[in-house]
Order: C-alpha cells, then structure tokens, then sequence
C-alpha cells in the first residue's frame, strides 16, 4: 500500500504535466480563436485574434511552456528553477493579457483600418466591438492550468526518469567476491 506521501507526489507529479498538456491544447485553441469581432458601419467587419491584442502575453504563455518542457529532462533540483520560471513567466503573462484589455478600442481601430485599407477614414464611433468570452476563457483557463502547473512542479519536484548510470553495479561484499564473479564467468560490471 502506497503511504500518503507517495500519494500526495504521484498526484503533483500528474497536475504538473497534466496542467501543462491542457496549456498546450489551450494554446492551440486559442491561436485560432478571435478574441473580438470588430463590425463598422460602413459595413466591414474583422476580427481580432490574440496575437494582434496582446502578443508579448502569447510569448510569455509559449516560454512557460518552454520551461514546464525543461523540467521533464532535468534533475529534481532543476525542477524547482524552471518550475518558479514558469510561475514567473505565467503571472507576468497574466498580468500582460489583463493590461492589454484597455486596449481593445485601439486594436479594434487598427484592425477596422486594415479592413478599409485606409488608415484615418475609421472612427472609435464607427465601431462596434463584441468580445468572444468563451476566447477569454481560453486564454485565462491556458494561464491557470499553467499556474497549477508551476505550483504543483514547486511543491513536488519529482521526475520519472528511468535514466541510470551506465556503469552502475552492485557493490560485493568483499574484493574477493570481484575474482569469484570472474572466476565464475560473470562480469562483475553487468547490470
């Protein structure tokens, strides 16, 4: 029977990767998603993606999964450094998406101009900007898995790996026992 402890890791060990994994997903869907709809009056209409609202918080969301990738190749020390960057990286982005939200009249401007193909034709009053919540909820949602993954890689820093050394044998008891394994046709530095 596993001790609570074990429990406790194994359960960490699968909200970091697990958390990271729906981030990726995340990411995919909200590549492809538009943030916002921009309808004018003259009759055009655009979209705004999250790239176009807020790239530098894309960028940190793709470094934090950069990081979380990190800790699947490193020691559990090592674990605990990129698991704090991806935190780091993850709140920054957060942050970032939230401040860009004061610029959705502006980006809405830029891309009705892009639509014209005229710049300075296009009003604010021109516009009717309908944002996408359930985009948002992809975004906030990718922002929060990848917090529960930073967390979880903190509090845990366990790694699966099954790397071993490659000359690592068992230790004898004695030197003798070396020249009994030899005598014997064993090769005392075998697995």
């Amino acid at each position: 029977m596993l001790s609570k402890q074990t429990r406790l890791t194994s359960v960490l060990f699968r909200l970091k990767n697990y958390g990271a994994i729906i981030a990726i997903v995340l990411v995919l869907f909200g590549l492809a998603t538009p943030l916002l709809s921009v309808s004018m009056t003259q009759g055009g209409t655009g979209e705004v993606t999250w790239s176009e609202l807020s790239a530098s918080s894309l960028s940190l969301a793709i470094a934090s999964l950069a990081a979380w990738g990190a800790t699947l190749l490193t020691s559990s020390r090592s674990v605990r450094v990129f698991s704090t960057l991806q935190g780091l990286l993850t709140v920054t982005g957060l942050a970032l998406f939230f401040v860009s939200l004061d610029q959705q009249q502006e980006v809405a401007l830029y891309e009705a101009e892009r639509v014209v193909g005229i710049s300075g034709v296009v009003t604010l009053t021109d516009l009717m900007v309908t944002p996408h919540p359930v985009a948002f909820g992809l975004v906030i949602g990718l922002f929060i898995s990848l917090l529960v993954s930073a967390v979880a890689g903190l509090i845990a820093p366990v790694t699966r790996s099954t790397r071993s050394s490659r000359y690592e044998r068992a230790r004898p008891e004695t030197p003798s026992e070396l020249w009994d394994q030899l005598s014997h046709g064993d090769d005392p530095t075998a697995r």
